[in-house]
């Protein structure tokens, strides 16, 4: 759960600096007009060029964990499940952004609303 726990981190703050750069992008096309499309041609694609890092970087956290064998269910707030044995069954334990630790599980049919304390 460290390395989840710091990846996640990472996301968080990717996934604030990107809903940032989308503000600023948003202000900036509400503020365009015929008399100043010259004037903010380039601040418009500094914060195109800034969301597409900013989505480059949530993409290559998102193959991490994907990498590690997880399964990501929802991005904000992150749900995660991890494929594991429980019962000789396979089962998911679930955890979701804020909780402490991997404290529930659940069938793999069943999804967030089946969840059961482990």
């Amino acid at each position: 759960m460290p390395l989840v726990k710091e990846v996640i981190a990472r996301f968080a703050l990717a996934r604030a600096a990107s809903g940032a750069v989308f503000a600023k992008l948003e202000h900036l096309e509400g503020q365009r007009s015929r008399a100043n499309t010259q004037e903010l041609a380039r601040p418009l694609r500094e914060q195109r060029e800034a969301l597409g890092e900013q989505g480059e970087r949530i993409r290559a956290i998102v193959r991490e964990l994907l990498d590690l064998g997880i399964e990501i269910k929802h991005l904000d707030p992150v749900l995660l499940d991890f494929p594991a044995l429980r019962d000789d069954r396979i089962v998911y334990l679930c955890w979701q952004e804020g909780e402490e630790q991997i404290a529930y599980w659940h069938d793999l049919d069943a999804g967030f609303v089946g969840r059961q304390p482990l």
